[in-house]
């Protein structure tokens, strides 16, 4: 599985996020002392949860450092996607004004090659972490709410100029933030991919959230023309 841990994440209390988010009601403190950006379904977006976990699984499979996420469950019984926060965060906000002085700027090309590929139109730059650990500053993409099974199946063009993502990308292509040759590296980790990596992804997903006859479906989705056409589109783009 490509989560922290096979257990769920025992959540104390869910304190008031400090971050604006449409999404998320809140972060939860988990018995551990850790601390977890949760996310939950709701009438307009019911698999949320389960868009946010594939896309953390696939931007992992990618090398993106993506934090770590978990299942948390809440005293009640209740179970929410969480994101936990991760080492010293020195910058909520990435603007692109210039490439990233981390340790890993090549994350740029590589978000916008997934934010393609997912159809994700809300890459902002308060989507981005930047955190230090260990002596390591990292660029994190965060935030894959409206990605994916926001709008199955997924369309073409996946973002318009007009939106988050789409205003976000024309600045970084413009101050060199987003360097081709990273975009066509991480493309080419897409394409080559493992189908039965993408089926442990989906597979991991946990029932409540994405059916099974849905899995089916995303799994043969892989690989397919659909599939094929897609990657021929961003390559398009790059």
């Amino acid at each position: 599985m490509n989560q922290t841990s096979l257990l769920p994440e025992r959540i104390r209390r869910i304190d008031p996020n400090p971050f604006k988010s449409a999404d998320s009601p809140g972060i939860g403190v988990a018995y551990s002392g850790q601390r977890y950006v949760l996310k939950t379904g709701h009438p307009a977006h019911p698999l949320l949860p389960a868009s946010e976990w594939i896309c953390h699984g696939l931007a992992h499979a990618m090398n993106l450092a993506v934090p770590h996420w978990t299942v948390c469950q809440l005293d009640d019984g209740s179970q929410m996607f969480g994101s936990r926060f991760e080492g010293d965060v020195k910058a909520v906000q990435y603007q692109a004004h210039r490439p990233a002085q981390t340790d890993n700027p090549w994350v740029v090309g590589a978000s916008y090659v997934l934010d393609l590929f997912v159809a994700n139109p809300d890459r902002h730059p308060g989507n981005w972490l930047e955190t230090e650990a260990a002596g390591v500053r990292l660029l994190r993409p965060i935030d894959y709410s409206r990605a994916l099974l926001w709008r199955w199946p997924l369309p073409t063009p996946p973002f318009v100029a007009g939106d988050n993502s789409g205003q976000f990308y024309i600045v970084a292509i413009a101050t060199g933030a987003m360097a081709k040759p990273d975009a066509m590296e991480a493309l080419e980790q897409l394409r080559t991919l493992k189908k039965d990596v993408w089926r442990t992804i989906v597979q991991s997903t946990p029932d409540m959230w994405l059916a099974e006859e849905f899995k089916r479906e995303m799994i043969n989705w892989w690989w397919s023309p659909q599939w094929h056409t897609r990657i021929q589109w961003i390559r398009a783009q790059l």
